[in-house]
């Protein structure tokens, strides 16, 4: 183990810079009575903190956007023309179309308009097999999160047992089958390449 590296203290760097600024300063200038401008009140943590935020440059006519505090829903963002835009997307799983093999499909990626990662949710009627599939030449890595109903995947040939809370993630090259029970299933995917950012596909 190779032992860490030391840590400089808050104020390392700000204490070099005046001492040598006093070693260079003449004697008149040290202090008074002999007492050295470095025991003076030296800037808390807090005044420090707010200087090097001063500090950071920004471009002409740019305001620092704060995070919102919890339970403040966020203000709009501007646009370079000047226009709002919201900071967020709703959908809800109830207003979208039926799509895919069956109707099982809910392309919620497609609504919001996500660009970072693929995911969209899934609803089966009772005692449904869904489609066996990998995404071995895609290199995509899929988690399988579980809302509602009861089942089975079957991965590579091993059976999963699948209920509400359960997430199950699935290699790449892995294939796998979802399939519902008596009373139905419906589960969200949620899949990115691991080798190179996502690229939202054309069909949702």
């Amino acid at each position: 183990m190779q032992p860490s590296p030391k840590r400089r203290s808050a104020s390392s760097g700000c204490d070099a810079a005046v001492q040598e600024e006093v070693e260079g300063a003449p004697a008149r200038a040290r202090g008074v009575g002999g007492i050295s401008p470095l025991l003076r009140r030296s800037p808390s943590r807090r005044e420090a903190r707010e200087t090097a935020a001063a500090s950071t440059s920004l471009p002409a006519g740019a305001r620092r956007r704060r995070a919102p505090a919890a339970g403040i829903r966020a203000a709009p963002r501007q646009t370079r023309q000047g226009g709002l835009v919201a900071a967020y997307d709703v959908v809800d799983v109830g207003e979208l179309e039926a799509e895919g093999p069956g109707g099982m499909v809910r392309k919620v990626r497609r609504a919001l308009d996500a660009k970072a990662f693929g995911f969209n949710y899934f609803i089966f009627p009772p005692n449904q097999e869904g489609r066996e599939h990998e995404h071995g030449d895609s290199n995509l890595e899929e988690v399988y999160i579980v809302v509602k109903g009861t089942g089975t995947m079957r991965i590579d040939g091993e059976h999963v047992d699948l209920h509400p809370g359960r997430f199950v993630r699935v290699d790449p090259a892995a294939t796998r089958l979802p399939i519902s029970g008596a009373d139905g299933l419906e589960f969200v995917t949620i899949g990115a390449p691991l080798d190179r950012p996502y690229e939202p596909p054309s069909w949702g």
